[in-house]
């Protein structure tokens, strides 16, 4: 093994105080950093190392880049002596294409470190109180991409969903219309399902509907990727739970000025 390293690291869901603290050491310590389309730029900010160069390297609208060229230019900073970090949204191990990197440095000879990063599927739920375990209800969870579908797939999510599993879906925008009319037929128009924009940043925007009206409320709304939807019998569960309290504690406190207007009805006669 040569003695310069790749490192993969995980950035998060997008909220930079959501950055490890040693992704953030590695920031400072390498001399390359290719970063992808999903990091937010404020993470950048967090380099104080004014050595350390930073490269976008990312897919997706505007400027852009083919997973052949990045794999080039990582190896290319490699062999030219460098510490490389590659910096990629959430994990780098969740369809974020870091084991073929990975893989490409290993070939030619260099050590590869990986940092993960706070996945942005759990990261995400967790932030808006969504339920992905629950006790004697729910105990697994299924990740998986909204593309390449086929009879197969759709027959595993609807079993997992019919059994209070919970799916989560990446990159399922282009294809939701095709995702929710199967799902529907199966598990019905008023089936919960959860759509999160830009998860954890400022312009975070988040969508609980069915799979009846979903659709048109991503239109409505005009939801661009990247999105992570949310399904299950259960995803709400906090958030109904919370509701229920609310109302409990009005009913209380109804109850409670009630009562007082009585007794003292009851000592004025």
């Amino acid at each position: 093994m040569l003695n310069n390293k790749l490192f993969l690291i995980g950035a998060g869901p997008g909220d930079p105080e959501l950055l490890t603290l040693k992704a953030l050491r590695l920031l400072n310590f390498v001399d390359v950093v290719f970063f992808d389309n999903l990091v937010d730029r404020r993470i950048l900010n967090y380099i104080d190392n004014p050595e350390v160069e930073t490269i976008f390297s990312g897919k997706g609208i505007g400027e852009s880049f083919k997973q052949d060229s990045i794999n080039v230019n990582i190896l290319k900073a490699l062999k030219a002596g460098k510490n490389v970090a590659r910096l990629k949204g959430g994990d780098p191990l969740i369809f974020a294409r870091g084991i073929e990197e990975a893989s490409i440095a290993i070939d030619n000879g260099f050590e590869v470190e990986i940092v993960p990063g706070l996945t942005t599927a759990f990261s995400a739920a967790a932030i808006n109180k969504k339920t992905l375990t629950l006790r004697d209800m729910t105990d697994s969870i299924t990740l998986a991409t909204g593309h390449d579908l086929n009879s197969e797939k759709f027959e595993f999510w609807i079993h997992a969903l019919k059994t209070n599993q919970v799916l989560i879906l990446y990159m399922a925008l282009r294809n939701i219309v095709t995702i929710t009319d199967k799902l529907k037929e199966e598990l019905g128009k008023d089936f919960p399902i959860s759509a999160i924009y830009k998860a954890s940043l400022i312009d975070q925007k988040i969508i609980d509907s069915d799979l009846e009206n979903i659709a048109q409320e991503l239109i409505n709304q005009k939801f661009e990727s990247p999105v992570i939807f949310y399904l299950g019998k259960n995803i709400n569960y906090l958030l109904k739970n919370k509701k229920k309290s609310i109302l409990q504690e009005q009913i209380s406190k109804q109850k409670y000025t009630n009562l007082v207007s009585q007794q003292k009805q009851s000592n004025q006669q």
